[in-house]
């Protein structure tokens, strides 16, 4: 298991990415939250609440799962030096 951070700080990839995956989830939670509180405020139904719940669940479950992969990708090269990390 490779440690990224070293010191007192240190911590295997798996943990660094459950704890990065937690905070996505965390903001996917808040933002479809957010996005419920208003659109009750502003008197949306039931069925456009739920419509617009499910569209927005999938756009931000495709934006968590990207952004996922950039940290993994970021976080496996942490100990290279720059010019050996490939961009995709």
């Amino acid at each position: 298991m490779q440690n990224f951070l070293k010191g007192p700080h240190h911590m295997t990839l798996d943990r660094a990415l459950e704890q990065a995956q937690a905070n996505l989830n965390r903001h996917v939670e808040e933002a479809l939250a957010s996005t419920q509180q208003l659109l009750e405020r502003c008197g949306g139904t039931a069925e456009e609440i739920e419509a617009e719940l499910a569209q927005q669940r999938a756009e931000l479950a495709a934006w968590r799962d990207n952004a996922l992969a950039e940290i993994r990708r970021g976080l496996e090269h942490f100990d290279l030096p720059p010019e050996f990390v490939k961009l995709q």
